[in-house]
């Protein structure tokens, strides 16, 4: 009769013990939970924001492939340019040295220390109508050299 006490109160014991093992189970398990639904939140979340970082690159690379083309296309511009500015420069350079020599051809006329004429000048409004009629020509020239 004597253990029927000692039998409760270790009853008891037992019965505490296995109530403070169920609540911490259960507590566990509710913690393993959140846990799982936290795991599957942030993978969800690092699913998107790799998708997100993909097209970012994909934007980018897209952009960058544009500058690197309007960069191409600019060089090409500059390179037509300088090519243009030299060729004018020939033209200058030609038309020149033509009007030096009509320039020469009228001087040889009109010889210094001779009296000239009033009818035998050659007016430089006529020299300058036929520089203008000569780059007309030339002109014309070239651009039926670009045709061909």
């Amino acid at each position: 009769m004597d253990h029927l006490p000692k039998l409760q109160v270790v009853a008891k014991k037992l019965e505490k013990m296995l109530e403070t093992s169920l609540h911490q189970l259960k507590l566990e398990q509710k913690l393993r939970k959140e846990g799982e639904e936290k795991i599957k939140m942030l993978g969800s979340k690092l699913e998107e924001l790799e998708q997100s970082l993909k097209e970012r690159e994909e934007e980018w690379q897209s952009m960058m492939d544009q500058k690197e083309e309007k960069i191409l296309n600019l060089e090409a511009s500059a390179e037509y340019l300088q090519l243009v500015v030299v060729q004018k420069d020939d033209e200058i350079t030609k038309k020149q040295k033509m009007i030096t020599k009509l320039r020469s051809m009228i001087d040889i006329y009109h010889m210094p220390g001779q009296e000239v004429a009033e009818h035998s000048v050659i007016q430089f409004d006529k020299v300058s109508q036929y520089e203008k009629r000569l780059s007309d020509l030339m002109d014309k020239g070239e651009a039926r050299e670009q045709v061909e």
